[in-house]
């Protein structure tokens, strides 16, 4: 008779044991235990410890001394997982993954790209995510804790103007479809369904508005709730880098006059063509009133036309309002943009000015 202990940094949900006899020659009876117990790995990689096991035993003919169980038979054969957890294109069990509480290093990696650094525009954010062990839906974190739901944070995507608790999932990649959206830290927090297998990609796609002003690309980061490993993050370049914003400039911005004569009516066409398209765009995740760019025109100088508040426009093109704001003491024109206007297209408008008695340079 005896006790049998030992030590393990885990928790034990299960145990089940069998006894065996043996007599050799020259020795007494001897019985060997086997036993099994179910644990849960920690939350983190990890390197096998060391088992040791420690007895005390009633027959004379054994002294009290502690002995070691050797945990080397761990590398005698390699394990085959399940297709529950593994991607079957990934790898298989090698040798050392039977060592007692060997728990594999956990390496999370991403790769975060967009559809479009446009000003305004509906940009499609899409991620893919990849781990090198099964993601559960819950984990128990530490020892004697209740299982926690697993979540996968995104964190950082700034410099849009979605708003709301909540952003839809176009692409759902085994994660619930309205997960928890927080405009102000970039913030959007994906629940799995079911486990994420190792190996396997897994890409959600979700869409945001840009924002008008420009900036450059984000650098989202990433944290699993319930686990403690690497992380391995990497993005889209130049335009599909996430939350770039292109700066608005001009491709054409050119202007030409109908006439050179002094005191004479003089027709000035503004040509324009931007880099990006101009759309309809919110100022801000909580601004309720929408609105196009305005566009100021200025040193027109060397008009006599006095200053008025509804100089009439002329255009073709039905992006311009019919008419604008005509400053004659800073010689400028603002004139308000009323539909899209097309990042591969030439823009063109007149306005009406009266020329000057006394000659100029342009």
């Amino acid at each position: 008779a005896g006790t049998l202990s030992i030590a393990l940094n885990s928790t034990i949900i299960g145990t089940s044991n069998h006894t065996t006899s043996a007599v050799q020659s020259g020795l007494p009876n001897v019985i060997g235990f086997t036993f099994t117990m179910t644990l849960l790995n920690p939350n983190r990689g990890q390197p096998a410890p060391v088992v040791n096991a420690s007895g005390t035993m009633s027959n004379s003919d054994f002294p009290n001394s502690p002995f070691l169980v050797s945990t080397a038979i761990g590398n005698a054969a390699a394990p085959t997982f399940s297709p529950l957890d593994v991607d079957a294109s990934y790898m298989a069990g090698v040798s050392g993954d039977l060592l007692p509480l060997y728990v594999r290093p956990i390496v999370f990696s991403s790769f975060t790209q967009q559809s479009t650094s446009n000003p305004c525009a509906d940009n499609s954010i899409s991620v893919t995510m990849w781990s090198s062990v099964p993601i559960y839906t819950a984990c128990i974190t530490s020892t004697l804790a209740t299982s926690s739901s697993t979540a996968v944070t995104v964190a950082g995507l700034t410099g849009s103007t979605t708003g709301g608790t909540t952003l839809p999932l176009i692409v759902s990649g085994n994660f619930s479809g309205s997960p928890v959206w927080n405009n102000t830290s970039g913030q959007l927090v994906l629940i799995p369904t079911a486990t994420m297998l190792a190996g396997t990609n897994y890409t959600t796609v979700f869409v945001v508005k840009n924002q008008q002003a420009s900036q450059s690309a984000r650098t989202p980061s990433f944290a699993v709730s319930t686990y403690t490993g690497l992380y391995a993050n990497s993005y889209g370049l130049n335009d599909s880098a996430p939350l770039y914003i292109a700066k608005l400039d001009w491709a054409v911005k050119t202007a030409s006059q109908s006439t050179p004569w002094p005191c004479a009516a003089n027709t000035i066409t503004v040509h324009l063509q931007p880099t990006v398209s101009l759309l309809l765009c919110k100022a801000n995740a909580t601004d309720s009133n929408p609105g196009y760019p305005v566009l100021t025109i200025s040193n027109l100088v060397g008009s006599t036309t006095s200053s008025s508040s509804s100089l009439a426009v002329a255009s073709t093109s039905g992006v311009f309002a019919p008419s604008g704001i005509w400053n004659l003491a800073v010689s400028s024109l603002v004139l308000n943009v009323t539909s899209p206007m097309n990042a591969t297209q030439i823009y063109n408008f007149s306005i009406a000015l009266t020329n000057q008695a006394v000659g100029q340079i342009a």
